[in-house]
């Protein structure tokens, strides 16, 4: 009976220890991004937070959903003359944070040229942003081939994410355009090694 009861005290034990314990994401990591361009509103006046946003949406780790945001840093390298053969060049800090404290909305604007409308980013709050995972990386996009290819690495973690700081991140994926030829969505894929 003594033995009995110590299995059953020991069984209580670790399972009390795992109900405790932090969940956390080992690499390697793979997750599907949904993004859209912050074009900019035709009046010109975008929302106070997101002139330094270039692209913003979710992306998807794990079965489990966060929003993205991504900020230009720049290059210092121009456009080709010729946008149909040019690479740009890029460099960004990109973050992931809890869903749903990012706040941001596009309004569609109608355009008569432009078949759907416009996407426009009318709302960007950052204030209470929870930051989960982030960091910078480089990049280039084929405009011909309307391909894009970005390395870089974690520089903060949290939450399920701890401890990977300094990880390598690999990002790619396809660039889908309006038909006045500017970006509008750019789904693709994150790893995370």
């Amino acid at each position: 009976m003594r033995q009995r009861l110590s299995i059953i005290l020991s069984l209580v034990v670790v399972v009390s220890l795992m109900a405790v314990a932090p969940v956390s994401a080992d690499p390697p990591l793979r997750g599907v991004m949904d993004l859209t361009l912050n074009l900019g509103p035709p009046d010109g006046s975008p929302p106070a937070e997101c002139p330094a946003i270039s692209w913003i949406g979710t992306i998807t780790i794990d079965g489990d959903m966060y929003d993205m945001a991504f900020f230009p840093q720049g290059t210092g390298k121009p456009f080709d003359s010729d946008p149909s053969t040019s690479v740009h060049f890029f460099e960004e800090i990109w973050t992931i944070y809890e869903l749903g404290t990012l706040d941001y909305e596009f309004t569609n604007y109608p355009d008569p040229d432009v078949p759907g409308g416009v996407d426009i980013l009318t709302t960007c709050i950052l204030d209470e942003a929870v930051p989960v995972l982030s960091g910078d990386d480089s990049g280039t996009t084929s405009i011909k081939a309307s391909r894009y290819r970005m390395n870089g690495k974690v520089d903060f973690a949290e939450g399920v994410f701890a401890g990977l700081e300094g990880h390598k991140v690999h990002m790619s994926g396809t660039v889908e355009w309006y038909p006045f030829g500017a970006p509008h969505f750019a789904p693709g894929d994150f790893r995370l090694k």
